[in-house]
């Protein structure tokens, strides 16, 4: 994928390899040659309906762009063709066949298989993380912007305040959901209801409460979970069946030098209104990092201390351990080239990215869990 000849709607087929792990014995799939490109965030999985196709992203002279790949045959074909996209503010409504981005600005649209590309809206500010509603009818994103008030003393202060909205995609109409002095981040939309809506309070150090929830209209919702004034909750996500919420956090202390020093780590879930709020302690001082859950739910995958890992919880312990799979080596050093685990739809396939410690500038990869002989 060298060299900015091919546009939109273009097909070309790459050179797929796979090996089996000697550490581990899974089969590792990589279906492109290394040349810098990733899966969706964590906010969306990758995976087509038909499961032999994933949306992912790539970087060609400098510019990233989106691609629908076959990830068995290295098919590639080209979605959108334009500089300034960002894959973590993007989104793949998988039902619809249409992907969601941003660029600067501007909402974008483009389907996957007949390529038609729609401008849904031009924002006054540039636009974060975006989510649909699982019935296709809304677009959620947020910004920030400057806000200026009256203070008791009647002196003028001017602070940054952070906006969540919705676009209705028949109608192009914008209308404010909610206004927050903290960051809004990780906009998600319930696979199942198309009212519930989470997203993180991004804070410095910890904010405590970082895991919220509303509807469309911002008149319920609020704080999520238990957390505790030295606990940080980060990664929510639902559950593939829309009933719970997962996370991982981490207890803390501030050192002597004023640093924040993990002093412990959780994985844990809890329902949509936050109760049943249940944690589990990580064993031998690992972490659970990024996970995902399977769509049949009997797995959880992680991606912290350097493996890709199947999480095991100990309900009567309150415990979590982990089974690695995989050493990914990721650097961890930007978004790029986070591993964020997905399950392919059938939960055959985990989908990563790494950069095997900077050895390359991050490429995607699949480990296949029905590779491995007893």
């Amino acid at each position: 994928m060298r060299g900015r000849t091919m546009a939109v709607g273009q097909s070309f087929t790459g050179q797929v390899t796979q090996w089996t792990d000697p550490e581990f014995g899974y089969t590792v799939i990589q279906p492109l040659e290394q040349d810098g490109n990733r899966i969706m965030y964590f906010t969306s999985n990758c995976f087509c309906s038909d499961n032999e196709s994933m949306v992912i992203s790539a970087v060609r002279d400098g510019v990233e762009n989106f691609y629908l790949l076959r990830f068995l045959e290295g098919t590639y074909t080209q979605l959108t063709d334009e500089h300034g996209i960002h894959i973590s503010h993007a989104y793949f409504d998988k039902p619809r066949d249409t992907l969601y981005y941003t660029n600067g600005r501007q909402m974008k649209s483009v389907h996957i298989k007949t390529f038609e590309q729609k401008l849904i809206y031009k924002a006054s500010h540039k636009c974060a993380s975006i989510a649909v509603t699982c019935d296709g009818a809304y677009l959620l994103s947020s910004y920030r912007f400057p806000y200026s008030y009256l203070g008791n003393d009647q002196d003028e202060r001017t602070i940054e305040l952070f906006r969540m909205f919705k676009i209705h995609l028949a109608t192009g109409e914008w209308s404010r959901i909610l206004d927050r002095s903290f960051e809004i981040d990780h906009i998600q939309c319930s696979p199942t209801d198309p009212d519930h809506v989470i997203f993180c309070a991004r804070g410095f150090f910890s904010t405590n409460h970082r895991i919220w929830h509303t509807n469309l209209d911002g008149t319920k919702g609020g704080a999520l979970g238990s957390e505790q004034p030295n606990e940080h909750r980060t990664h929510e996500y639902y559950t593939p069946d829309g009933k719970r919420i997962a996370y991982h956090g981490k207890f803390f202390k501030i050192d002597k030098h004023e640093k924040f020093k993990n002093i412990g780590h959780t994985w844990g879930s809890m329902n949509l209104d936050g109760t049943d709020d249940t944690y589990y302690q990580c064993l031998r001082g690992l972490q659970a990092g990024h996970s995902s859950m399977s769509n049949n739910l009997q797995m959880t995958v992680t991606d912290g201390n350097d493996f890709l890992s199947l999480l095991h919880v100990d309900a009567s312990k309150g415990e979590a351990d982990f089974e690695p799979i995989f050493r990914h080596q990721s650097s961890m050093k930007s978004n790029f080239v986070h591993a964020h685990p997905c399950f392919s739809n059938d939960d055959r396939y985990i989908a990563f990215c790494t950069d095997f410690k900077e050895k390359d500038r991050g490429n995607l990869y699949l480990l296949d869990l029905q590779s491995k002989r007893k």
